[in-house]
C-alpha cells in the first residue's frame, strides 16, 4: 500500500552561516526524518498538496479512492481529497474533506494560504465539464468537511488542466491552468474568489508543433 510522505518538513538552519553570500550548502541543513502520514490501512495517497499557514502550521491535501476499485470510472480515478494538520508537534487524524461531483473523479492543482487565513485549494473535475474550481476552509476549522466551500472558477469546455494559484495581499488571488496542454490561461480575483476575471491567454503553441503546455505557475 503506497504511502504519503513528507519529506519537506525543515527542522534546523543553523549551519547556514550568514555570510554565504546566498549559496546554501546542502551539507549544513538539517532535514527531519521522513514522516508517514497514512498508515497501511488507509487508501492509496496521491498528489500531495502543502502550505504553511501564518501560525507556521503545515496543512497537507491529497487525493485518494474511497470505496471498490471495481466503481473506478477508469484506472487512474480518484475520488476523495485527504487532509492532515500539523500544529504544535502533533497532526490531527485524517479526515476526508471534500468528495468528487458526480463523474467520480478529480484532481487537485495547489494549496495556498491567503491573508484571511484559509485555506485554498484549487482542482479540476476530471468529468465531461473538466472545469476548474477552488474550494476554501479557515485553517482552524479544515480538518471538517462542512468548512470547506467551493465554486466553479472557470468553465474550458473540457480542457483545463494544472490549476495553479497565487494568494497575493488584499484578497487578491492569481490563478493559471493550461488548456488543451496548448495555452497557458490567466484568470484573477479581487475578493478572495468570489468573482473571477474573464480568462486570459496568455501564451500558446505556435502552430504546427509538437509542443505541450504542463504545469504553468
Amino acid at each position: 500500500m503506497a504511502r504519503i510522505t513528507l519529506l519537506l518538513v525543515l527542522l534546523y538552519m543553523g549551519g547556514v552561516r550568514g555570510h554565504a553570500q546566498g549559496i546554501l550548502d546542502s551539507r549544513s541543513i538539517g532535514w527531519s526524518e521522513a514522516i508517514p502520514l497514512m498508515s497501511g490501512g488507509e487508501p492509496d495517497g496521491h498528489l500531495p498538496q502543502v502550505a504553511v499557514d501564518q501560525q507556521g502550521n503545515v496543512h497537507i491535501v491529497w487525493a485518494a479512492w474511497l470505496g471498490n476499485r471495481q466503481d473506478k470510472p477508469f484506472p487512474e480515478a480518484l475520488n476523495t481529497f485527504m487532509y492532515r494538520r500539523l500544529s504544535h508537534n502533533s497532526w490531527t487524524p485524517t479526515n476526508d474533506i471534500l468528495v468528487a461531483p458526480d463523474s467520480g473523479a478529480f484532481v487537485p492543482g495547489s494549496l495556498v494560504v491567503d491573508d484571511q487565513g484559509f485555506l485554498n485549494l484549487t482542482w479540476i473535475d476530471l468529468g465531461r465539464t473538466r472545469s476548474v474550481f477552488l474550494s476554501r476552509a479557515h485553517v482552524s476549522v479544515a480538518d471538517m468537511a462542512p468548512a470547506w466551500s467551493t465554486i466553479t472558477v472557470d468553465f474550458p469546455q473540457n480542457a483545463a488542466s494544472y490549476p495553479h494559484l497565487l494568494a497575493t495581499s488584499g484578497g487578491l488571488l492569481h490563478l493559471v491552468y493550461a488548456k488543451d496542454n496548448r495555452t497557458v490561461v490567466y484568470l484573477s480575483s479581487s475578493d478572495y474568489g468570489e468573482t473571477w476575471s474573464s480568462p486570459g491567454t496568455v501564451w500558446s503553441v505556435a502552430e504546427p508543433s509538437r509542443e505541450a503546455v504542463t504545469n504553468p505557475r
